[in-house]
């Protein structure tokens, strides 16, 4: 019982004299409700290509989940010009009657738009992307009716 009591003491004593400033390792209480401190996510998608349309849908998809990844998707995309450069991939796919990665590629678009935010709002608007992300969603009314028409003839 002695050596446990020396311990305790011996530990008391180390964390008593240790010359350490706490003040620079608290935090107050309105810098920990900051929105400033939110987790940041390092977020780098591929170059978009039609074989991996569906992964770039799945990883979006999991970005998506919190206000975080939400918010780094964002940056990401106003960043990169990742709108920029799926566009040509609608033309490559309507040309090529590829319908699965049409409806990929409308469905990346949609969650895009439904991300919320102003400034991907903005810019989707511009004149130089508005025809083709138009073209895009246009796409899923169009590989619908394909489908549609398909089962209505068999």
């Amino acid at each position: 019982m002695f050596k446990i009591e020396y311990y305790r003491y011996q530990a008391l004593v180390e964390i008593d004299t240790y010359p350490l400033d706490l003040r620079r390792l608290t935090r107050s209480v309105d810098d920990i409700l900051s929105d400033d401190n939110e987790l940041v996510y390092a977020i780098k998608l591929p170059p978009p290509t039609l074989q991996i349309l569906g992964n770039i849908e799945n990883m979006m998809h999991t970005m998506t989940i919190s206000a975080a990844g939400r918010d780094s998707l964002a940056k990401f995309i106003l960043t990169e010009d990742y709108i920029l450069k799926l566009l040509p991939l609608l033309e490559t796919a309507e040309d090529m009657e590829m319908l699965p990665e049409l409806f990929v590629l409308c469905r990346i678009m949609k969650t895009i738009i439904l991300l919320n935010d102003s400034t991907i709002i903005e810019y989707i608007v511009t004149d130089e992307v508005v025809m083709g992300v138009v073209g895009t969603l246009e796409c899923l009314w169009f590989a619908l009716a394909q489908v549609l028409g398909q089962r209505l003839i068999e």
